[in-house]
C-alpha cells in the first residue's frame, strides 16, 4: 500500500492537465506541522491526466500495456468520483515522530457531513481491504490512515515552521509540490544514523545537506511540458556550491532509474540522452537561492523516440500466470509425490480435469471443497462451479469465454502427462529444464477449465494450435518452473525433443545446438 502512495505522488502526479492554479492550502497544513516535520507533499488530483503515462510505462515495465491500461481505467474512474464528491487537494506530512507509520492522507473538506463521509470512504481505497484504516476529521481536513498514524497526528502540537512555508510558497501554483526542511532535531538524527552520503551522491559528510540546506522544493507543472522546478535555499555560499555539485549526481541517478528496466544495449544510449536533456535547463541564482528548471515532457519525448517496441500486449501477464501454475504443480508434487492427473471414475472414465486438483494450491480451497470429485464436470453440482472464473487459468490474450482456459497440458507418448498415476520428477531423465509441461494454445483449443481435455500433439505438426495468441511463437512452461517464448522457426524435431521427458536429448533455448544441461536453483515456494 505504501508503494502505491509513493507512486501516486512521485509518478502519476506529473501527468497533469491544464487547469486554474491550485487554491491556497497553507492554512490547512499549518496545524499539522510540528518541530519534527521533515516533508510536506501536496497533489492536486483535479489536474491529473493519465493518458500520456500509458505508453512510456508499458515499455519501461517490460510491455505490460494491457495491465497498465486497466489500471489507468480504474484510476480515471476513481479520480472522477473524487472530483464529483468535491475533492481536490490531497497532502501528507511526515517527520521523525511519524516513523515507522505510513503517513495519513489529508484532504481539505467543507462542512458537509455527507461530503466528509463520502470522501473519507473513497480515500480508504488506496489502503486496500484493511479494517484498521480509520477516518477522522482534524482541523478542517479528513485524515485517513492506520490507527497508530491517526493517534500520532491527533497528538501533534503545531509550531511555526517558516522554513517549510517558504518551500511550499515556491511551488504553490503547480499541481504537485514537495517541500523538505530539516529541523534541528532532524539534523542531529540524520547525522547520527547516516553520517555519510551514499557514494552515488558523491560521498562525504551528510552535513553538506543537514547544515548547508535551509530548505528545498520540487514542483511539477501541467502537461504537455511538465515543467520541473527544483529550488534550493542554502544557509551559506559554500553550501550552495556543494549542493549544486550533488544535484548533478542526482540527475544522473534519475537517468539510471528511468532506464533501469531496458536492455543494456539500449539503456546506455538512452541514459546519455536523458542526462543531456536534464542538463539543458534554465538555472538562476538569487543570493542563496538556486532554481533549476527543465521541461520533463521534452526529455521524455526524445527518450521515447528510440525505445524498442513493447512486447505483445499481455505477454508478461501470461508468463506470470504460467509461472504461478508451475509453482502450484510443484507444490502438489511435494505433497503427493507426483504431478496431478485427471480425476477418473472407478471404471477409468475421465470426470474432472487435473486443474481441479490444483485449486487448493492457487488459493481456491473453498471452490475445491464444493466440487464432488466422484461426479463429472457437468453434473448438477459441478457444472455451476465450472462457470466460476479462475483468473490464473485465463490468458490475457484469449477471446474465449473466461471460464475456459488455453493453458493446456501437451498430450503424447513419453510426455509429462502420460502416466495414469502421475509423473514424478524422477521420471524426467532429460531434465526438467529441457522438458515442456504446459503450453499456451490458441482459442480453438480452449476448454472449460474443470473439463478433462488438453492438447493432443501431432508429431508431424507439433505447432498446430499453438500460434493463435502471438504472431511469431508461443509460450511454454518447462518442468523446472521456467517459462520461455518459443519462436515458430524452431525445428519440428527440436520441439518434439522438448516435449518428451526421456528421449535423451539436451537442447539449447533456440534448438540450434546441443549444450550441457544447466543447473538451476530449486523453485521458491
Amino acid at each position: 500500500m505504501f508503494r502505491s502512495l509513493i507512486l501516486l505522488f512521485a509518478v502519476v502526479a506529473p501527468l497533469t492537465a491544464q487547469s486554474p492554479k491550485a487554491p491556497e492550502f497553507t492554512e490547512k497544513v499549518l496545524p499539522f506541522l510540528d518541530e519534527q516535520t521533515l516533508v510536506v507533499a501536496r497533489l492536486d488530483l483535479s489536474r491529473v491526466q493519465l493518458d500520456p503515462f500509458i505508453g512510456l510505462v508499458a515499455v519501461l515495465n517490460e510491455g505490460g500495456n494491457e495491465e497498465m491500461a486497466d489500471a489507468v481505467k480504474t484510476a480515471k474512474a476513481w479520480l472522477a468520483e473524487f472530483a464529483r464528491k468535491g475533492g481536490r487537494d490531497v497532502f501528507i506530512t511526515y517527520g521523525a515522530s511519524d516513523f515507522p507509520n505510513v503517513p495519513c492522507l489529508l484532504i481539505p473538506i467543507g462542512e458537509s457531513p455527507e461530503q466528509r463521509k463520502d470522501l473519507g470512504e473513497l480515500m480508504k481505497l488506496p489502503f486496500g481491504e484493511d479494517d484498521e484504516v480509520l477516518i477522522e476529521k482534524l482541523h478542517g481536513c479528513m485524515a485517513v490512515g492506520k490507527k497508530n498514524a491517526i493517534t500520532v497526528l491527533k497528538a501533534r502540537k503545531a509550531v511555526k515552521r517558516p522554513d517549510l512555508l517558504e518551500a511550499l510558497e515556491a511551488g504553490k501554483d503547480e499541481p504537485l509540490q514537495i517541500a523538505i526542511a530539516f529541523t534541528e532535531d532532524a539534523k542531529k538524527i540524520h547525522e547520527q544514523v547516516a553520517p555519510l552520503l551514499p557514494d552515488e551522491l558523491g560521498g562525504g559528510s551528510i552535513t553538506k545537506f543537514t547544515r548547508g540546506l535551509k530548505w528545498t522544493s520540487l514542483s511539477v507543472g501541467p502537461a504537455p511540458s511538465f515543467l520541473v522546478r527544483w529550488t534550493v535555499m542554502a544557509s551559506n555560499p559554500e553550501a550552495l556550491k556543494e549542493i549544486g555539485s550533488t544535484q548533478e549526481l542526482i540527475r544522473k541517478q534519475g537517468a539510471n532509474l528511468i532506464t533501469g528496466n531496458l536492455p543494456e544495449s539500449v539503456a546506455a544510449q538512452q541514459r546519455l540522452k536523458i542526462e543531456k536533456g536534464l542538463a539543458s535547463i534554465s538555472s538562476k541564482t538569487d543570493g542563496l537561492k538556486h532554481i533549476d528548471e527543465w521541461e520533463l515532457g521534452e526529455v521524455l519525448k526524445e527518450f521515447k523516440k528510440e525505445l524498442p517496441p513493447a512486447p505483445a500486449v499481455g505477454r508478461m501477464q501470461s508468463v506470470n500466470n504460467l509461472k504461478q501454475l508451475m509453482l502450484a504443480l510443484h507444490n502438489y508434487h511435494d505433497v503427493n509425490g507426483h504431478f496431478p492427473t485427471d480425476i477418473v471414475s472407478k471404471e477409468g472414465k475421465p470426470l474432472l480435469s487435473w486443474r481441479v486438483h490444483l485449486l487448493p494450491y492457487i488459493e481456491q480451497s473453498a471452490l475445491y471443497q464444493r466440487f464432488k470429485l466422484n461426479e463429472p464436470w457437468d453434473s448438477e453440482n459441478n457444472k455451476p462451479l465450472s462457470e466460476t472464473v479462475v483468473k490464473l487459468f485465463v490468458s490475457p490474450r484469449q477471446n474465449a469465454a473466461k471460464n475456459m482456459t488455453t493453458y493446456l497440458a501437451p498430450l503424447g507418448e513419453g510426455y509429462m502427462w502420460d502416466q495414469p498415476k502421475g509423473v514424478k520428477i524422477t521420471d524426467v531423465p532429460d531434465g526438467t529444464s529441457n522438458t515442456i509441461m504446459l503450453l499456451e494454445a490458441d482459442d480453438e483449443s480452449a476448454v472449460i477449465w474443470s473439463k478433462p481435455g488438453d492438447l493432443k500433439i501431432d508429431p508431424a505438426k507439433p505447432m498446430k494450435n499453438l500460434l493463435g495468441h502471438y504472431t511469431d511463437g508461443f509460450q511454454a512452461a518447462f518442468a523446472d518452473g521456467s517459462v520461455r517464448y518459443i519462436k515458430k522457426t524452431l525445428r519440428t524435431e527440436t520441439l518434439i525433443a522438448l516435449l518428451t521427458r526421456g528421449g535423451g536429448e539436451v537442447i539449447s533455448d533456440d534448438g540450434s545446438k546441443d549444450l550441457p544441461p544447466k543447473e538451476l536453483p530449486p523453485m521458491k515456494k
